[in-house]
């Protein structure tokens, strides 16, 4: 069955929230609700980056207080090329995401008449706040010695929590866009098909991403090898999804180009970690190349990877909000 525009009922019969679409497809916050989710979403991503910085280049102690450094809000470190640029830069970007999502949550508080909507958004806050209590406790229970280092795996939690915020921030955007009232008929098969390959892909993800903190972290031979061999798995479940997805729901709005971008995004993802994987040195502590152009690779392979799993969410979301099972 070739799919098709549908109205669904003003409630379905769980009482779910309203899913009649408003005219135009017009969200109700706003196109200006949207597009500052979407900022946050970007500002979210260069807190990876540099985020992933900072352990890349083992500057996560450069401080051993939080959430000052040394006693300062703003250190003389924060004007040379030094572990205290990163490790405070990154502080501070994580402050402004902090206030980013407050800005959205109150946004969204007083623009939405979605009550899920509204407690969504207070979830987001809450999340951000708990990465933020989280990276400070990997300073605080990393020591107070000189030379101490931050707790590898709370490093590591910390690492795999910001993915996890990233991408209830992008269902959040999808759910105050103009897409998330488009709805299309596909055959009941279709549909339970590409969810099923979609939620493959974005578990698998997860699990790839946590495996690669733990690399990075803790930096154990065995589990390189395992996000190695997990790498090969996740290609081919991406792939296969987003072949089905853009093939047999061509017709459906959207579908084709977010497929299209995982496709190119994955293809950049194996080629950076393959890079990566030779900058390592096999996963040893030697390096072919300088510290900084060591870390802007291995950095790269963790914010591609971070906005793969944001393209994956997107689309297990899509499938689950656009299609209507017939």
């Amino acid at each position: 069955m070739s799919p098709s525009a549908v109205s669904p009922p003003a409630r379905d019969p769980a009482g779910a929230p309203n899913l009649a679409p408003r005219p135009h497809g017009q969200p109700e916050g706003g196109r200006g609700l949207y597009r500052f989710a979407v900022f946050t979403i970007v500002a979210a991503l260069v807190l990876i980056k540099v985020g992933a910085m900072v352990s890349s280049t083992g500057s996560g102690m450069a401080y051993l207080d939080w959430p000052l450094a040394n006693g300062s809000l703003w250190p003389k470190e924060m004007y040379e090329w030094s572990p205290g640029l990163f490790e405070h830069g990154h502080r501070t970007l994580a402050s402004g995401v902090g206030l980013l999502t407050l800005i959205l949550t109150i946004w969204t508080l007083r623009s939405e008449r979605r009550a899920w909507v509204r407690r969504f958004a207070l979830g987001l806050l809450a999340l951000v706040v708990a990465q933020g209590l989280l990276g400070g406790l990997t300073v605080l229970m990393g020591g107070r010695e000189k030379g101490a280092q931050p707790s590898p795996w709370i490093s590591t939690a910390h690492g795999v929590f910001a993915q996890v915020f990233l991408c209830a921030l992008t269902v959040f955007a999808f759910a105050v866009s103009r897409a998330w009232h488009r709805r299309s008929a596909v055959a009941a098969s279709t549909a339970a098909t590409a969810r099923q390959l979609a939620s493959l892909g974005v578990i698998s993800i997860f699990v790839q991403l946590g495996l690669g903190a733990i690399v990075r972290h803790l930096n154990i031979q065995g589990v390189l090898w395992l996000h190695i061999t997990m790498a090969m798995l996740v290609a081919v479940l991406i792939l296969v999804g987003a072949l089905y997805c853009s093939t047999r729901l061509a017709d459906v709005p959207g579908f084709r180009g977010l497929t299209r971008a995982m496709l190119a995004v994955l293809v950049a993802q194996l080629l950076l970690g393959i890079v990566t994987l030779v900058v390592r040195g096999g996963g040893k502590d030697t390096a072919t190349v300088d510290q900084v152009g060591r870390a802007l690779t291995v950095t790269g392979h963790v914010v591609v990877g971070a906005i793969m799993f944001l393209l994956a969410t997107l689309l297990y979301a899509r499938t689950r909000r656009n299609l209507v099972a017939t």
